[in-house]
């Protein structure tokens, strides 16, 4: 009977387990398994470096393309307080650049980096972007690196971005600020090109017009003789080929876009402009350098006539970085007292460049120098999107052709950082020497010179001419402000090639060498 009763309970005993085990109440603090996959954590390299940190190709795109941006900005946002983060949690800039950094917003590298507040895949660095693009360039350009979705996440974080139209314009005087830059807003394209010539970056709100469909914010990088260098974030191939675009004369040579003022004023259709000082206090002033040679000479009092097509700024003083005073129409007739560095004087402060002179009212345009004649020899087209042939040695020619990336040239004349070939005149610093001779200009070669092919830097009280050819009997193109820093593609003694014509070395101090 006991073993019964025994069995009985283990029975029951084990009935009760089973029942246990099956409802899982022992299992109660064991997660319920399921078909998720567990996906492990990225792991961020923190040290991990952006290699080639400039953009420097052009892309392939498409005006529908364009038309799928976002509308940007064109809202003042919020009321701009300066930021309240300690030092210490602010971002660090990177290595200062020697010179203007350009950036594209659909860059493969940062074009899919989010930028929304509201989680929006679509709302990218390369469809949305252009503003955190753009203040990147000035950054980097003026302080030290940034990249654009760096910046596109300081945005978002200090309250930037807008929902649905790009960037705030509220982000533009808070980059100032965080940064430390010297910054100016101006109301008109006139007053912002003045800004520009007197060393100032400037980034631009466009609506629809020359620069977009919709809205975009653009950055001008220079102002010479009158033509602004702007570094377009949404830059594409053949963006100003279209026939809305073609009227306003935009030429495209590497990353930038050249256009006049005045074709900027009636296409642009500009709204907002911020201008940042072009300067680092932190970088050491040069060391005083030899006294250059006299650079303003007294010419005969003479009549010449204006033959710029687009009309002559007419400068306080003889140069880009003085400030426009005035303006004339071609044919103008002017009295020209003295001239200093292909700038003539023709009245109290005001300047205008020689190169816009003829002295025969039927002039037309103007007369296309002499180059440097010497044996000819095989270059190649290194622009990737294309290089113009020009009418003469300089953007102001109009564009009579062009030859595609890769081409090979035969180069017949040299004329102040522009080559002659058979056809007219391309940029220099677009063409690679690839077999035949030398200039006879430049007999003297690197290897007997004290100087070395390098990135220098001027180190003169005043200016340094930059001439036609490497010598003083060549009639100066331009000159170097104190400071101005340069690439040499070829020596001749003393003398060296940069972008823009010959300087004498001996004023100029070597950053390092290639």
């Amino acid at each position: 009977m006991k073993k019964k009763i025994i069995l009985i309970i283990l029975l029951v005993l084990t009935i009760l387990i089973g029942i246990c085990f099956g409802t899982g109440l022992f299992n109660k603090n064991k997660p319920e398994e399921t078909n998720t996959e567990v996906i492990e954590p990225e792991v961020i390299d923190e040290n991990k470096v952006i290699e080639n940190i400039p953009t420097k190709e052009i892309f392939n795109a498409t005006d529908v393309d364009e038309n799928a941006l976002e509308k940007e900005g064109f809202e003042e946002g919020p009321e701009f307080i300066s930021s309240s983060k300690k030092d210490e949690e602010k971002f660090i800039v990177g290595a200062k650049q020697s010179s203007p950094v350009y950036y594209s917003q659909i860059d493969s590298r940062w074009r899919n980096h989010p930028y929304t507040i509201t989680g929006n895949p679509n709302q990218t660095i390369g469809t949305s972007g252009c503003g955190p693009t753009s203040a990147a360039m000035i950054v980097t350009t003026i302080k030290g690196t940034i990249i654009p979705p760096d910046m596109g996440d300081l945005f978002i974080q200090h309250g930037f971005r807008t929902t649905n139209n790009g960037t705030y314009y509220s982000a533009f005087p808070w980059v100032a600020n965080y940064f430390g830059i010297e910054m100016e807003r101006v109301y008109s394209t006139y007053d912002m090109a003045a800004k520009v010539a007197d060393g100032y970056i400037a980034v631009v709100s466009c609506s629809e017009g020359l620069w977009t469909t919709e809205g975009h914010f653009i950055t001008v990088m220079g102002n010479d003789n009158g033509t602004l260098m702007v570094y377009d974030p949404y830059l594409y191939s053949g963006k100003f080929n279209t026939s809305s675009r073609r009227g306003a004369g935009v030429v495209v040579e590497g990353n930038a876009a050249y256009v006049t003022v005045q074709k900027f004023k009636d296409y642009s259709n500009a709204k907002a402009f911020w201008c940042y000082k072009y300067k680092d206090g932190s970088e050491p002033t040069p060391q005083p350098g030899p006294t250059p040679e006299p650079t303003l000479t007294p010419s005969t009092e003479k009549t010449m006539y204006v033959t710029a097509n687009s009309g002559l700024n007419v400068r306080s003083g003889p140069g880009t970085n003085y400030k426009i005073v005035d303006s004339l129409s071609k044919g103008t007739k002017v009295t020209v007292y003295e001239e200093s560095n292909g700038w003539s004087r023709i009245g109290n402060n005001r300047w205008v460049s020689s190169q816009y002179l003829s002295d025969t009212k039927s002039g037309g345009t103007t007369p296309t120098p002499k180059p440097t004649e010497y044996k000819s020899w095989t270059g190649r087209v290194t622009a990737k999107s294309g290089l113009n042939i020009r009418k003469g040695p300089s953007i102001a020619y109009p564009i009579v052709g062009g030859y595609t990336y890769n081409t090979k040239i035969t180069i017949i004349g040299d004329m102040g950082g522009w080559y002659k070939t058979n056809k007219g005149y391309v940029s220099a610093q677009y063409v690679s020497k690839t077999s035949g001779g030398s200039s006879s200009s430049s007999s003297s070669s690197s290897s007997t010179s004290k100087y070395v092919l390098g990135r220098y830097k001027t180190v003169v009280n005043s200016v340094l001419n930059v001439r036609s050819g490497p010598g003083t009997n060549y009639r100066v193109v331009r000159t170097y402000k104190n400071g101005t820093v340069f690439d040499t593609y070829q020596i001749s003694g003393k003398w060296a090639k940069t972008p823009s014509g010959w300087v004498c070395l001996d004023y100029a101090k070597l950053l390092y060498k290639y």
